[in-house]
């Protein structure tokens, strides 16, 4: 309902140089301001607007607001004076003409509130409630019966009868001005002015003066609109080299010249430029600066090239550039900027250093005052032009417009452009930010891995070994066979004659950078023995990891001979890593790097060969030699496309030999629970609490999921308001539903949909959802059957019907959490409130296009659509587990976002294992069950295959969806100082820490060591910080009380 949202604390200009305040409401409704209102700071909102009381106000555009449900008027005033009827606000047409209006009476402390329905006036007044510079919250409230309020700091200080205001369009709105020509201004300052359409409760109001006293969060993505890592060089499909831009702009630049991302100590990797013809070529800009700019980089030089430059963004020499450089040869900083072909400069003297990294930074504020800052210090200021907002043609990073100037030599990171000025404190936290090692992902940039743990057979009954990386590129088994394996828990052995994997093309192998690792067990001292051979069209020798006494490298025909031996009957990881670029080379075995050095600079290797494990190619795809067979086993091949770190390498060797849970014995309590992400795999989730419309003034829901699959609202469900959820949707069962657009989603792994419903009848064969491309044609359905509260779970596989039928589990007049899950198998399970109540053998879906797709509506033109309420549906393209359903049905009765889990991951780790199933003979059946309406309503008999069961959907009694535990146990893994965010709220819980540990056998040395549960945000949070020598996890173990139980168990010990 908010109409209206003027924060008030900034002056912006227009297009027509005209000042103006910002509305962030969804109306955008800015406000010209009028005389001389200025922006000024405050202790306690931050900034606000300050008016004279002789001539300043703030004049809004035309308003036609349906005020038929009532309406709030909220602001945070401080009055100098008393004017003559001063007003915070006086909407209306004129004088007295339709007029809304907030004051106070003649110079009285009195507040008043007026509503003029056409000439006739009602007035609602609490005396000497205003005060004399003092901040007050006061706050007007009319519901649609006309009944109002007026609040003073939260609480309610008088009430009445007014008219509600007639609905049409008023063209004479002020804040701080009256309609009445003799009354006087407004003198003193405001912020935070909100417009409603319905009355706010005092919760709502109070809400409102917490959110605008607390200080918002830094956001150094605001306004950004180019940040340039520059820490990785990509090929577009042009194979043109390019740098990537990470802003929401997406700029990237295309790299000239041969300019190298190298490695840094500091910055991670960062952009090398020669000094001679290396440069970035950025495309075209046409960016507002008419609120500022702010440009940022990390900048290390190794020689003052002549006005060699940072960045020189115009459209020619001289022709509205934007500039940052070195002056001359010199080390003086010099920022410029041409309107048109007239320059200003601020230039910084002698804060410029030689093979030293600098963070320097220009912001220039909206009235064109710049600053200079070096390391997040300012070093200079001046007055210069604000840019002109015009289309930039010739944007160059390394490189001038003009032809006479040089290159810049030396190095760069993290560039970035803002069209804001930037504070001091968001300049030293995007420092802080840079030198902030990444958070370590061992799965960017891979291209291959094979766990080499199983074999599986595929449709055309190929035994394979499974690629669990996103490019799934089994490879094909010849011979070699899953034996068990005390470190790994299953590898592949080969026979050292005729044992080999091959996949073949092998489209994605890279060609510039790579990384390849794998493990070898191996005691044979007599053949040489080729874990890994890459042959392609051009050479059988393009990579080439051969003999395992003296480890020889070959890379496109060159070769190295390294001498590392790993042929000692022991498990070695052997990792190889190649840059094309500068050819350099290195060798890790078990994580330590013993042999480096260059090969095969500039050349690359053809994609699209094959990939052999276990034998030596001597052409493509074959030629094998015996005694170049490895005899041995392997475990864990990855292949990338990128150069791993020494710290990445032992990251995968750690990951590699955590050892799976153990599903027989559950885990003793004083374990850490498993990282919990119920975003895994979501490819859809509608809260289903508003509608809203598109640009084509259609209604739809929102999906919150990555996916952004808005539902088009069908008939005329309404938002309703409801105690568990906030809002949720409610349908007539009529007409009724919403429309999904097309997906194609991959439910090889597995499906879950989940869903809050009530229902109010059980409709003939009505839906939760049905997901198809027609009646009987690969459709996923979850309803009920026929008109009974019998839940019915159905996949078509094409048009062939499986079925799972859970007898009387819904119930009318309540929220029921449904849910069903399918895995890989098609073994499906359905449950209620979260406890399972059913399950049986269906089929997985087909991964097929699908374009009908309804909530609440069936493919079938007969069945009848859902009759009630729905909330939080979900789908996903895996099988959640029951502790999975258990967190979402928390995330959405506590009001938690489902970025929150209850569990926190450790810091550091990295989440790569995979799980895969070895297919079985799975026989096609069909169940025998009631079809739904539109399909053959008979039963099918099928003759069962020898030896198959009659397995039958099996039901248990849900256990009460109101059980509580008194308490709850969590274990986290920390290091460092992080606050751990529980998820549990302080209204509920009680948190105690019940002990701490290392977590390991051996001694720790722990300088510091503190642990305290906080509330923040009505959320336990837990704060640590332990300065560990060792830098070693930590185990921290905190119970979590209800605290109805805390009022028992002191009672106890009274």
């Amino acid at each position: 309902g908010l109409q209206l949202h003027l924060p008030l604390d900034e002056i912006v200009e227009n297009a027509a140089k005209e000042k103006e305040v910002v509305d962030v409401s969804p109306a955008k409704l800015k406000g010209k301001v009028n005389g001389e209102a200025k922006v000024v700071a405050d202790s306690k909102l931050g900034n606000c607007l300050n008016f004279d009381g002789v001539d300043d106000y703030i004049q809004m555009p035309e308003m036609n607001i349906d005020y038929s449900q009532g309406l709030t008027v909220g602001a945070w005033v401080q009055y100098n004076s008393f004017k003559k009827w001063s007003r915070i606000i006086d909407f209306g047409n004129g004088a007295p003409n339709d007029n809304i209006l907030f004051a106070n009476e003649l110079t009285t402390n009195n507040l008043a509130f007026q509503v003029n329905k056409g000439t006739t006036q009602n007035r609602v007044k609490a005396d000497g409630k205003l005060e004399l510079n003092q901040w007050v919250y006061v706050t007007v409230t009319v519901d649609g019966s006309g009944s109002s309020k007026i609040y003073k700091n939260g609480e309610e200080v008088q009430s009445g009868l007014v008219h509600l205001p007639n609905n049409l369009n008023r063209t004479n709105n002020y804040i701080g001005k009256s309609n009445w020509s003799v009354d006087g201004y407004f003198h003193g300052k405001m912020s935070h002015l909100r417009m409603y359409n319905r009355p706010l409760s005092p919760e709502e109001i109070n809400e409102c003066m917490k959110v605008d006293e607390t200080p918002p969060p830094m956001d150094i993505n605001r306004g950004l609109q180019l940040h340039l890592p520059l820490d990785e060089i990509v090929e577009n499909a042009a194979k043109e080299k390019e740098v990537v831009d990470v802003s929401p702009a997406k700029l990237k630049g295309k790299v000239n010249g041969e300019a190298k991302v190298v490695a840094d100590s500091k910055l991670g990797n960062c952009l090398n430029f020669d000094g001679v013809d290396d440069y970035i070529q950025m495309p075209e800009m046409n960016i507002d600066y008419s609120q500022g700019l702010t440009v940022g980089a990390w900048v290390q030089y190794n020689s003052f090239k002549n006005w060699s430059r940072i960045i020189d963004f115009g459209k020619g020499p001289g022709n509205n550039n934007i500039l940052f450089a070195n002056e001359g040869t010199t080390q003086n900083l010099v920022f410029d900027v041409y309107q048109g072909a007239t320059r200003n400069r601020i230039k910084a003297d002698g804060k410029l250093e030689l093979n030293q990294w600098l963070y320097l930074t220009v912001t220039v504020d909206g009235s064109g005052s710049g600053k200079v800052y070096k390391n997040g210090e300012e070093v200079q200021s001046a007055l210069v032009h604000l840019p002109n907002n015009l289309n930039r043609t010739k944007n160059y990073i390394g490189k001038s417009n003009w032809s006479a100037d040089a290159f810049f030599h030396g190095k760069m990171s993290n560039l970035r452009l803002y069209n804001r000025a930037l504070s001091k404190e968001e300049i030293n936290e995007c420092m802080k930010v840079d030198e902030a090692p990444p958070a370590m992902d061992i799965n960017r940039g891979l291209q291959l891995h094979l766990p080499l743990n199983e074999i599986v057979e595929n449709a055309a009954k190929e035994k394979e070994v499974v690629d669990v990386s996103t490019s799934k590129l089994n490879g094909k088994v010849n011979g070699a066979t899953v034996v068990a394996d005390s470190r790994f828990g299953s590898c592949l052995n080969f026979d050292g004659n005729d044992d080999y994997i091959i996949i073949n093309p092998m489209a994605n192998f890279p060609s510039e950078v790579l990384t390849v690792s794998c493990w070898v067990k191996s005691n044979n001292t007599k053949k040489a023995g080729t874990p890994v051979s890459y042959a392609n069209s051009q050479t059988d020798n393009a990579l080439i990891l051969y003999d395992i006494k003296k480890l020889i490298l070959y890379i496109t025909g060159a070769t190295k001979e390294t001498g590392i031996a790993f042929n000692d009957g022991k498990w070695h990881c052997v990792t190889v890593s190649w840059n094309s670029s500068d050819g350099q080379l290195k060798v890790y075995l078990d994580g330590e790097e013993k042999d480096s050095g260059t090969l095969s600079k500039g050349k690359k290797i053809t994609s699209g060969g094959s990939l052999v494990l276990g034998q030596e190619q001597d052409k493509l795809a074959g030629g094998f030699d015996v005694n170049q067979a490895l005899e041995g086993q392997m475990a864990h091949l990855r292949l990338y496309n990128r150069v791993l770190s020494k710290e990445e390498i032992n990251e995968c060797m750690k990951v590699d030999q955590t050892p799976p849970p153990v599903e027989q014995t559950p885990p003793p309590v004083e374990q850490t629970p498993a990282p919990m992400d119920i975003n895994k795999g979501l490819q859809l989730h509608l809260p289903l609490n508003e509608i809203v419309e598109n640009a084509a003034k259609e209604k739809e829901v929102v999906d919150v999921s990555a996916s952004k699959l808005n539902g088009k609202v069908n008939g005329s469900p309404e938002i309703v308001a409801d105690p568990n959820f906030g809002n949720c949707i409610n349908f007539d069962g009529v007409d009724d539903y919403i429309q999904m657009p097309e997906m194609n989603i991959n439910y090889s792994q597995g499906f879950t949909v989940e869903a809050w419903v009530y229902y109010q009848n059980f409709k003939n064969q009505s839906r939760v959802i049905d997901f198809a491309n027609g009646p009987g044609k690969n459709n996923i359905i979850f309803g009920n059957r026929t008109t009974t509260n019998d839940g019915l779970l159905v996949v078509f596989v094409g048009s062939t019907r499986k079925a799972i039928e859970v007898k009387g589990i819904l119930e009318k007049n309540q929220w029921l959490y449904l849910t069903a899950t399918i895995d890989k198998s098609g073994n499906a399970k359905v449950y209620k409130n979260g406890q399972e109540v059913g399950s049986g053998l269906v089929a997985i879906p087909n991964s097929v296009n699908r374009t009908k797709n309804y909530v609440g509506n069936s493919n079938w033109s007969a069945d009848q659509l859902f009759h009630g309420k729905m909330s939080n549906l979900r789908v996903y393209n895996r099988a959640l587990s029951k502790e999975e359903i258990n967190e979402c049905m928390k995330v959405d009765t506590t009001g938690e976002t489902d970025t929150k889990s209850t569990t926190t991951k450790p810091t550091g780790e990295t989440d790569t294992k995979s799980t895969t199933t070895k297919p079985t003979g799975e026989t096609d059946t069909k169940s025998t069950t009631t079809k739904p309406t539109g399909e053959t309503d008979t039963k099918s008999t099928t003759t069962k295959p020898t030896g198959e069961t009659d397995t039958k959907s099996t039901t248990t009694e849900p256990t009460s969806a109101t059980e509580q535990k008194p308490m709850e146990y969590r274990i986290y893994q920390v290091k460092g100082n992080p606050t751990i965010k529980t998820g549990y709220q302080a209204s509920e819980w009680t948190a105690v820490i019940a002990g701490f540990n290392s977590g390991a056998q051996q001694k720790h040395k722990v300088s510091a060591l503190t642990i305290m549960p906080v509330i923040e945000d009505e959320e336990w949070k837990i704060k640590c910080d332990l300065k560990d020598t060792d830098d070693r996890y930590w185990d921290v173990a905190v119970l979590f009380i209800r605290n109805n139980m805390v009022n028992r168990v002191n009672n106890f010990y009274r």
